[in-house]
């Protein structure tokens, strides 16, 4: 469940009692899409190093509600309500090697036909004890645990599939997700350009002891546009999204830690249009400052953080 609201919003809601009632279930709802963001929204399941000749059946789906309740210029307010599903068949010609095939369909409430349907095909191969390789239909989006200021987490629905290759490393310190997206492939005489993402998120565990841990994450995100098939005027740009920082997490007990995350976010593009062309941006270069404060109690999370950008 997504939630949002603004300062209009706040502004109805005059009685006190109201208030406090709204800012709590605020914060439960918060907290459990932090808590959904980092378990129950990943979809990523690892291969099996003892199955041979067997077949499966895998069945994902989602329900989804999220009210943005936005009146500014530069952003405008959406609620979406719907559901996911994909069932794929799912079959061990080797071990370590899986094949999906299946069908993704997303459906939104108050719309009769699905407004997406993709058919689902990928191979995933454990080429190393601490590689995996995927081709196809990666684990993508929120499974690429990126932070918000990178990737809106609603694209778990809106953009679910991903289609490209992706390299999975997980070893003692170093957890790495390393992917190409293929968004769209063009042919001779197609008016669009193609357009592709690579992107990397990187965890190293600089420090691990029993109170405290320390890591460094290292994010980005390569958007390109170009491609000379199409129709001129040419142009090939690439837009440049990264974030780093630290990581602290303070282990107060068995039950309960604090985590503080200073990150700080860059821009830079590459070869942009003119403007008034496609593909234009207002900017070149810019930046931004993320920093986190997370409190866990068992399954309970409670994050707060501030985002400052610039241009």
């Amino acid at each position: 469940i997504h939630t949002a609201y603004t300062n209009r919003t706040h502004k109805i809601l005059t009685p006190s009692i109201k208030r406090i009632a709204f800012f709590g279930i605020f914060l439960v709802l918060s907290s459990q899409v932090l808590l959904a963001q980092n378990s129950a929204f990943s979809t990523y399941s690892p291969v099996c190093d003892t199955c041979s000749h067997h077949l499966n059946l895998r069945f994902e789906g989602a329900s989804f509600f999220q009210n943005n309740e936005y009146f500014d210029s530069f952003a405008y307010g959406l609620t979406g309500i719907g559901f996911y599903v994909q069932p794929t068949l799912e079959y061990y010609f080797i071990p370590n090697l899986r094949v999906n095939a299946g069908v993704f369909a997303l459906k939104y409430s108050g719309l009769d036909h699905f407004d997406q349907v993709i058919p689902i095909f990928s191979i995933q191969y454990q080429a190393a004890k601490s590689l995996e390789i995927v081709f196809g239909n990666i684990f993508g989006t929120l499974n690429h645990n990126l932070e918000q200021p990178l990737f809106r987490y609603d694209r778990f629905y809106t953009n679910h599939v991903e289609y490209g290759m992706q390299f999975l490393l997980n070893t003692k310190n170093i957890k790495s997700d390393l992917w190409l997206h293929w968004k769209h492939f063009i042919l001779p005489g197609d008016t669009a350009p193609e357009r592709l993402v690579v992107g990397n998120n990187t965890e190293i565990h600089l420090l691990s002891h029993k109170d405290l841990s320390v890591e460094l994450p290292v994010q980005f995100l390569f958007s390109h546009r170009g491609g000379q098939l199409e129709p001129g005027p040419h142009y090939v740009a690439t837009l440049f999204n990264g974030l780093t920082g630290l990581k602290f997490k303070f282990n107060l007990n068995s039950y309960s830690s604090l985590q503080f995350q200073p990150l700080i976010a860059f821009y830079h593009a590459l070869n942009l249009p003119n403007p008034g062309d496609p593909g234009y941006q207002p900017y070149q270069t810019g930046f931004g400052l993320y920093p986190k404060l997370q409190y866990s109690y068992h399954h309970f999370n409670l994050m707060t953080a501030y985002w400052y950008g610039k241009k």
